[in-house]
């Protein structure tokens, strides 16, 4: 089912999931638990348990100890879902390894609690790990995906599930003002995008290791790899270079970089698709001019 947003798709999928059981485990870290605007409690009236703090995935045993901890209270209050993320975005595009997923999923089941993925970035984790989609998908009662983060649509996202999941849903997505006339435009779009998507990021990641080998050549920055990482890489600059017009000299090039949010010494570098727009050795000799003009 379409939606207008990864947000109401989210919101939607858990709020179905959890029908009367309104308490869901959620990532500390996790887009929904942090940048949703509190919407599945303010709306729906569903409470947000964080586990696994400041971490990119909670382990099995802190599931599994919160589930007995809940068993051992005097008011019932039964987990009606446990949503995961991966890649995770506030966690510079880290990866929940294949296997822990698979050990969340397989408890989930044995203990009859639906299981939500808010994988808005699937396709590209699928590329990088190389592990089919439907691999990922198969584990989960229901899947977000964006259409517009690597697809070239203006907006949008699907939710994926199972009959029971989807049918009578697009009432709730009109009761939350989120059936659009105008939806075709995104899938126009997608449709085009979902053809070449994956085997353009597979020539992505290519060209993007042996940029990086290049880059790392140059004393003057190093690149800091993510465990677990996806597409995001940190880059260090030496102390003598100004970041901001390091990022508009490169800006000029058609190469767009952001200060990190979080570090704010560091530059946030992302792979995507558009690494394709310039060669490799293009793109290398801009950031060595880049370096020479920004001290």
């Amino acid at each position: 089912m379409f939606f207008p947003t990864g947000t109401l798709a989210n919101h939607l999928a858990i709020r179905k999931l959890c029908g009367t059981k309104q308490n869901v485990v959620v990532q500390e870290q996790s887009h929904i638990y942090h940048d949703s605007g509190d919407s599945l409690s303010r709306l729906s009236g569903i409470k947000l348990t964080p586990l696994g703090k400041n971490k990119s995935y909670f382990t099995l045993k802190e599931l599994e100890n919160y589930l007995h901890e809940l068993n051992n209270t005097r008011a019932h209050n039964p987990v009606g879902a446990v949503s995961l993320e991966s890649p995770v975005r506030r966690k510079y595009g880290q990866i929940v390894p294949f296997k822990h997923l698979e050990s969340i999923s397989n408890y989930c089941k044995s203990k009859s609690i639906p299981i939500h993925m808010d994988g808005a970035r699937l396709f590209i984790m699928s590329a990088i790990t190389k592990i089919d989609i439907k691999a990922y998908s198969q584990m989960f009662d229901s899947v977000y995906i964006s259409l517009y983060k690597y697809f070239g649509s203006p907006f949008g996202a699907i939710l994926a599930g199972d009959k029971n999941l989807i049918d009578g849903l697009h009432h709730d997505r009109r009761m939350f003002g989120g059936s659009m006339h105008s939806a075709n435009i995104a899938a126009i779009a997608t449709l085009n995008g979902v053809e070449e998507f994956q085997k353009k990021f597979k020539h992505s990641i290519s060209n993007s290791k042996e940029l990086l080998i290049k880059l790392n050549t140059l004393p003057q920055l190093n690149i800091e790899t993510i465990e677990n990482g996806s597409n995001v890489y940190l880059v260090k600059l030496d102390s003598d270079i100004n970041l901001q017009s390091f990022i508009k000299n490169l800006e000029n090039k058609s190469i767009l970089l952001n200060q990190d949010e979080i570090q704010s010494n560091k530059i946030r570098l992302n792979i995507n698709v558009t690494v394709l727009n310039q060669s490799v050795t293009k793109i290398f000799d801009s950031f060595k001019e880049a370096i020479s003009q920004s001290r």
